[in-house]
This record gives structure tokens, C-alpha cells and sequence, in this order.
């Protein structure tokens, strides 16, 4: 009984300690009524321009960052041309992609944050009709700076994320305690699927990924010849099951 009451009183200063803090605007020495408007439904501890930026600049961050360090970490695997080219690794961590994708990814939640804002104020309510409109809205003006090939490493961090709002979901309401081990473990299961893929279908990872789990492996002739053999043996049942309908072909 007693790590839950502590648990909670903890969580009751630290956003006790949030609310106290002076925002941005005031640390900056600008007091305005506007810049610090809040909605009657605003549950952040932020005035609502304040919490619509920072949304903006942490996804922005977040999705560079991301962006940036596997850039980083496929271009270290290139280690002959690193060591004849060191600005492969600059070029890795500051480019146009990442960029993108940072914008992509601030504008979907800043835009979001915007609607609902302005929901919240024009139909005096907040319900699911907020979040559906900012949503819409966002995603579609969001994609303005989208790019194809980001969409493999969007559908990873999606994915993650669904996951992480489930798993918070059912600590909530109640149904599952919360552990220490349980986001090892979501980690560990997600790779045994990637794993999988690898090992016996690979249409089902990106190219890249399984350009990584080649390199980590570092298999020999005889290794390539098995798992092509291991491929084709999972190919075959699936077809035969009717799982799949399309040959899916090796590649070289």
C-alpha cells in the first residue's frame, strides 16, 4: 500500500512543480493575455499557444533525431567509404530527408493542436468531433512534406507509438500493472517478428533492414544458400495454404 501512495504523491508534485513553473512567454518577459489563453477544456499544464509549439518542436526533434541516428549508425556500417570520406557522417546527420521529416512530422501534431484549439473555442465542447477534424485536417497538410521513401521508417515509428498509447491505455483503465520489464519485452517480441521476417519472408521488412540484418550476420556462401532454401520452403507452404497468391519471387 505504501509504494502506491508514494507513487502518487510524487506524481502529484511533480505536476504541482509543472504548474508553478513560469512558461516560456514569461521567462521571456512577455505577458499577455493572448499568449496566455487557455480554453476552459485545456488540460495541459501550458497556456495554448505555449503547449501548440511545444507539441511542434518535440515532434519535430523527436523525428529528426530518429531520422538522423539510423542514418547515422547505416553510415558507420559503411566504414571503407567513411574512412575516405569523414563527411559522410555530417551528411548523415544534417540533410534535407531528415528535415522533412521533422517538418512532417511538427506540422502533423502543431496543425492538430491548432484545430482542436480553435474547435474547443468555436463549438464551446470538447468530444471525439475535435480530435477527428485537427486530425484530418493536420494529416493532410502534414503530407506536403512527405516523402515516399520515409514511409517505411513512418510506419515503424507509428507502429511503436500505437503500441505505447495501447499499452498506457490498459495501465490506466486499470487492467495491467505497470512493470519495469514490460517495454523490454514489447522490444523483445517486435524483434523476433523482424527477426522472422528476415529468416523466412523478406517482402515483409524494408530494404534497408534487411540490408542491416545482413551485415550484422555477416553470413558465408553456405549461409546464403540455406536461407535462400529456407525462403523458398516458407514460400511454398504459404502459397499452398493459400496465404499468399503472388509467387514473390527471390531476388539475387
Amino acid at each position: 500500500m505504501m509504494q502506491p501512495r508514494l507513487a502518487k504523491a510524487k506524481k502529484s508534485y511533480e505536476d504541482l512543480k509543472k504548474a508553478l513553473e513560469p512558461s516560456f512567454f514569461e521567462k521571456l518577459g512577455l505577458q499577455h493575455p493572448f499568449v496566455e489563453y487557455r480554453t476552459p477544456f485545456d488540460r495541459s499544464n501550458y497556456g495554448s499557444i505555449e503547449n501548440i509549439l511545444r507539441g511542434f518542436f518535440k515532434s519535430f526533434v523527436t523525428a529528426y533525431g530518429l531520422k538522423a541516428a539510423l542514418n547515422l549508425i547505416t553510415t558507420i556500417f559503411k566504414i571503407r567509404q567513411v574512412l575516405k570520406d569523414p563527411s559522410l557522417l555530417l551528411k548523415a546527420l544534417v540533410s534535407k530527408d531528415n528535415f522533412m521529416l521533422g517538418c512532417f512530422m511538427g506540422t502533423l501534431t502543431g496543425v492538430m493542436k491548432i484545430v482542436i484549439t480553435l474547435c474547443r473555442i468555436i463549438r464551446n465542447k470538447d468530444d471525439g468531433w475535435n480530435g477527428f477534424l485537427g486530425g484530418w485536417i493536420a494529416g493532410w497538410i502534414s503530407f506536403f512534406f512527405w516523402k515516399r521513401n520515409n514511409g517505411g521508417f513512418f510506419a515503424c515509428f507509428m507502429l511503436s507509438r500505437a503500441f505505447d498509447c495501447y499499452y498506457n491505455h490498459l495501465v490506466n483503465s486499470g487492467k495491467i500493472e505497470k512493470k519495469s520489464w514490460h517495454y523490454p519485452l514489447i522490444f523483445a517480441v517486435l524483434n523476433v517478428l523482424t527477426g522472422y521476417g528476415f529468416a523466412h519472408e523478406k517482402y515483409l521488412i524494408s530494404p534497408a533492414l534487411d540490408k542491416f540484418y545482413d551485415k550484422v550476420t555477416a553470413r558465408t556462401p553456405n549461409d546464403y544458400v540455406l536461407m535462400n532454401l529456407w525462403l523458398e520452403i516458407t514460400r511454398r507452404r504459404l502459397v499452398s495454404s493459400g496465404v499468399i497468391k503472388e509467387p514473390y519471387l527471390l531476388g539475387n
